[in-house]
């Protein structure tokens, strides 16, 4: 990520520079009957696929053996369909270093599938009645075929890495002036009915925060939240810094039991 450069003279900073972006929202799994939320964080390329990166620490269900996470970027309908491009994902630990991120989509009628219950040894499709087992493998029911398996990998210590396909997107940023405040312009393509919110830190070393911003230049920068549309999206916000690093993330939602 590039750090903005102080506004001298706005006619010439017109080029427009690439910002990095991440996803960092909220997930959520249950535990020993307790439902439990923590943060996640994904480095997002323009290569097309969004790489998520997990702290087992930050899932307590992941730490157990046949522990099961599910999370999702779209919220799901009656029909247990995503409203959206992306169906929840789910990350299963089997035991030791051998863990399973699976989309959740049953290949039978396209509903989305819960987690992994260890007790019944499946995950069950709540359509009509799909098992699968903790590696996404088919166990019986209508369903033609095994949940599609992710690429992740442990790096040994405590960090998972999924690769999900097509949820890369990239933010450009511009300088511009509303009256005597400088605002950065963030310009990003949306998926349909992903929750956008934009994050400020001042230094690499600091935690990232979230910030308000506006929807045009001269409006007041008071939003939080934006949904989108699958379609190009701007947003403002005021610099108050010299320096400092913006991005644009997916908000996750708590899909383990909707």
């Amino acid at each position: 990520m590039d750090k903005p450069t102080a506004v001298k003279n706005l006619a010439a900073v017109s080029r427009r520079r690439f910002v990095k972006t991440f996803a960092l929202g909220t997930a959520a799994s249950t535990l020993f009957g307790k439902a439990w939320r923590a943060s996640v964080l994904a480095d997002i390329t323009p290569s097309g696929s969004g790489k998520l990166r997990i702290k087992l620490s930050d899932y307590p269900a992941l730490l157990e053996d046949f522990g099961s996470v599910r999370f999702g970027i779209n919220p799901l309908n009656d029909l247990f369909e995503p409203d959206g491009d992306f169906y929840p994902i789910l990350i299963n630990h089997q035991f030791g270093t051998t863990y399973y991120a699976l989309s959740t989509r049953c290949s039978h009628n396209g509903c989305s599938v819960p987690p992994f219950v260890e007790s019944q040894g499946s995950s069950l499709c709540p359509c009509h009645g799909s098992a699968f087992g903790i590696d996404g493998g088919r166990l019986s029911g209508r369903a033609s075929s095994p949940l599609t398996q992710y690429p992740i990998t442990f790096d040994g210590l405590e960090t998972l890495t999924v690769e999900v396909p097509n949820l890369g997107y990239t933010v450009e940023s511009a300088l511009v002036q509303s009256g005597n405040t400088p605002r950065l312009r963030l310009d990003f393509f949306s998926f349909p009915n992903a929750a956008y919110e934009v994050y400020f830190r001042e230094h690499a070393g600091q935690e990232w925060v979230a910030i308000p911003f506006a929807l045009t230049l001269g409006a007041t920068a008071d939003q939080l939240t934006l949904t989108g549309d699958n379609a190009p999206k701007n947003v403002f916000v005021n610099r108050t810094t010299q320096t400092g690093f913006y991005s644009v993330g997916i908000k996750l939602l708590d899909l383990t039991n909707g």
